[in-house]
């Protein structure tokens, strides 16, 4: 008797294992974000020394972080650290967007730049001052008015009055203190008028100018050492007295500087 075939063997499947799935690698962290974050936010309400400290804590972080180096720089600008903030957001602009960091940055070098002018001048370097003093006047800045008052007064201190009172006139049109601008520009028409042998003209633009001004003590020096000059010691001596109760560090500098020029001649 014949058995039953025996069952064909099922062929075995084997169920492929599948390959673990690999991990996508993990963004780079952005190392001081927080900090740096917190840093802008500090500067948009004004807290300097707070915005300060946050964008110190990224760059300490991420020396190379382009914005937080912006950030801080737009803090020493603010905080009138000219030269610093030049520097960083010039670091700034070439890591990162040129374009967002510009204004501010042309704001630090012309400001920066103003600072060496002035030191330059208190050092008795004129040229070198003159001529930092016109580069600066031909930026593309908003407000040039600081550059054109520092060159009116190089110019009025080389004896260019015309050309120093025409520079204090574009100052004022360009944001300078209206007070003291005007004031500059009638001394420096009441100087030229002396020089043209215009008596009258001057003394009236040197009263105009005792008027606009009251504080400025350089032009009650000019307008008494005009009056010495002509032979009128008792209206120039309480022309001195004048500057001397406005109390000023320049005010008494100049008291000083013709009660010299009284004790020469006499």
């Amino acid at each position: 008797m014949t058995g039953s075939a025996p069952a064909p063997a099922t062929a075995s499947r084997t169920t492929p294992t599948p390959a673990p799935a690999r991990r996508a690698a993990p963004a780079p962290s952005d190392r001081g974000g927080d900090s740096r974050a917190a840093g802008f936010r500090s500067l948009e309400q004004g807290d300097l020394a707070q915005a300060q400290r946050q964008f110190e804590a990224a760059l300490a972080n991420n020396r190379n972080d382009a914005d937080a180096a912006g950030g801080l720089g737009v803090v020493r600008l603010r905080q009138s650290r000219f030269a610093e903030s030049a520097e960083l957001l010039s670091r700034a602009s070439a890591r990162g967007n040129r374009a967002r960091w510009s204004e501010a940055l042309a704001s630090a070098q012309f400001y920066a730049g103003l600072d060496d002018a002035r030191a330059r001048l208190a050092a008795g370097d004129v040229v070198g001052a003159q001529t930092q003093a016109e580069a600066l006047a031909r930026t593309g800045v908003k407000d040039r008015g600081p550059a054109l008052a520092l060159l009116a007064d190089i110019y009025e201190r080389q004896g260019r009055y015309a050309d120093s009172a025409d520079l204090a006139r574009q100052a004022g049109s360009a944001g300078g203190s209206s007070a003291q601008l005007e004031s500059r520009v009638v001394r420096n028409d009441a100087l030229q008028a002396a020089t043209h042998g215009d008596p009258a003209k001057a003394d009236a633009l040197f009263q105009r100018g005792l008027m606009l001004d009251p504080a400025d003590p350089w032009i009650r020096y000019e307008y008494a050492r005009y009056m010495i000059g002509q032979g009128r010691a008792p209206e120039a001596e309480a022309l001195i007295q004048s500057i001397q109760t406005i109390g000023t560090a320049d005010a008494l500098y100049a008291a000083a500087m013709l009660h010299n020029e009284r004790s020469r001649q006499a």
